[in-house]
């Protein structure tokens, strides 16, 4: 074994790993913004999705990735409108998660 192809072996190991984790912090970041959502029919919480260069099973290397939520009243909740949710539900969720693991 050459120390080259250990080299790339780490990195692939090192690259799998991260990509893990940021898939793991985007799952719980969409998890946290769907639970602080509030609910009167269901509609507005069913409707949060994962979008961007999301693949199942697999993050990307680089670009983004958006949880949105295509109902047009969601900046109004996001901005107070909601007894149940009057702090919002995405500026709260994406604290808590940059409080935990930093910027």
């Amino acid at each position: 074994m050459t120390f080259s192809l250990d080299l790339r072996r780490f990195a692939e190991k090192a690259t799998r790993s991260l990509d893990t984790e940021v898939r793991s912090i985007v799952l719980e970041l969409f998890d946290d913004v769907v639970l602080r959502s509030p609910v009167d029919t269901g509609r507005f919480r069913d409707a949060w999705t994962i979008e961007g260069l999301w693949q199942p099973g697999a993050m990307p290397r680089s670009g983004s990735v958006w949880i949105v939520n295509p109902m047009d009243y969601g900046p109004r909740l996001e901005y107070g409108y909601s007894k149940q949710a009057p702090h919002g539900m995405v500026r709260l969720a994406l604290q808590r998660i940059v409080s935990k693991y930093g910027t």
